[in-house]
């Protein structure tokens, strides 16, 4: 009996209602996934923003028991963002340890409107997770 990889996504999403908040990220993946091939983050803003490219927030995630801190970065909105085709950042993180994921996502305030009001908004973090299948 052979063993192959397959992709599957699994998404985490969450509001940021307030300007520099911070959500705290606990979640369990299926025993079945056995690494994280690649991340993509996509920020969806509630109204039109006024900057055409702009650092929004940092991302911060822990894997295998908080072993391993294999993604820190600062996400990026741009308008462009929505329409086109994503591309994921490569990751290969492997879970033998534990199937939680933990960490946080930090708003840094600068989603704007042209009145410079703090734009409420949508984060989906995507993760494209390898796991096992028997043929």
């Amino acid at each position: 009996m052979q063993t192959k990889q397959s992709v599957i996504w699994k998404q985490i999403k969450f509001n940021i209602e307030s300007e520099g908040e911070i959500h705290q990220i606990n979640e369990k993946l299926g025993q079945h996934i056995e690494g994280i091939k690649g991340i993509h983050v996509s920020i969806i803003p509630t109204s039109e923003v006024k900057d055409e490219f702009i650092e929004v927030g940092e991302l911060s995630l822990l894997f295998n028991n908080q072993k391993d801190h294999a993604v820190h970065f600062t996400s990026s909105y741009s308008p462009e963002m929505l329409s086109e085709a994503f591309e994921s950042l490569e990751l290969n993180q492997s879970l033998h340890i534990s199937h939680r994921i933990t960490g946080y996502y930090r708003d840094l305030g600068i989603l704007r409107n042209e009145f410079t009001e703090f734009i409420t908004h949508e984060v989906k973090i995507l993760l494209e997770c390898t796991i096992k299948e028997e043929s």
